[in-house]
């Protein structure tokens, strides 16, 4: 294992893993001390919770599923006049989907003359949308990047995936965002299966053939 860590890493790991049993945990723990004094507490945070889908991949949907279960809009006054609106436990793949588009409106309005700051735009254009005015067009489409092996995509494992914006998503919410997605254009990553490095990259219009899905099975075949 890794040196010392400090008091804010320790408690990242104890939070992050004290929903798995115990010896789950402890596995969980063991890999990501030998990094953890190298890694942000964000960073840390992110790689938990891939590990903690990993370990035990039925348990993670079922907090998933009983989470999204409880989502909700509150409305929170501020001492200053302002206030609030907050989605909690909103399902991460709409979520990142419409801040992307929230994101690439309020670009398409930083043109020359406009004093608002970006972050002003993007409450302003929060609003606008839910208010139904002004109507916004663009050119382009909002793009959600979601990373995922192919024997998860197969639905051979429950590996986790990854959610550009967001962080390792649970393996349900991963084919789902591919399923929305089937005739859009597809980035892929081939990646060593010992290192986890990428080995290769490129584009594809067609999602993984049955013959693709053949070939994982034949060389997955306890999976």
């Amino acid at each position: 294992m890794g040196g010392d860590i400090d008091l804010r890493r320790a408690k990242t790991i104890g939070f992050g893993t004290e929903h798995l049993p115990i010896g789950l945990a402890r596995d969980v723990a063991d890999r990501v001390l030998a990094d953890a004094s190298r890694l942000t507490s964000g960073q840390l945070a992110a790689r938990i919770r891939r590990l903690c889908i990993d370990v035990d991949p039925d348990d993670a949907r079922r907090r998933y599923r009983q989470a999204v279960d409880e989502r909700r809009l509150i409305v929170e006054p501020t001492g200053s006049g302002t206030a609030h609106l907050l989605g909690l436990d909103l399902a991460p793949d709409r979520v990142t989907a419409a801040a992307a588009k929230i994101n690439q409106l309020a670009r398409s309005l930083k043109t020359t003359g406009e004093s608002r700051t970006m972050d002003q735009l993007r409450a302003d254009v929060f609003l606008d949308l839910l208010e139904g005015t002004p109507a916004y067009t663009t050119k382009t489409r909002s793009v959600v990047e979601i990373r995922v092996d192919l024997e998860t995509l197969a639905n051979l494992s429950d590996h986790p995936g990854e959610l550009a914006g967001y962080g390792p998503v649970i393996a349900d919410i991963a084919r789902h965002v591919t399923e929305q997605h089937q005739t859009g254009q597809w980035r892929f990553t081939v990646t060593d299966p010992d290192t986890g490095q990428p080995a290769y990259r490129g584009t594809t219009r067609r999602r993984p053939t049955t013959r693709q899905r053949r070939l994982v099975e034949t060389r997955n075949p306890t999976c």
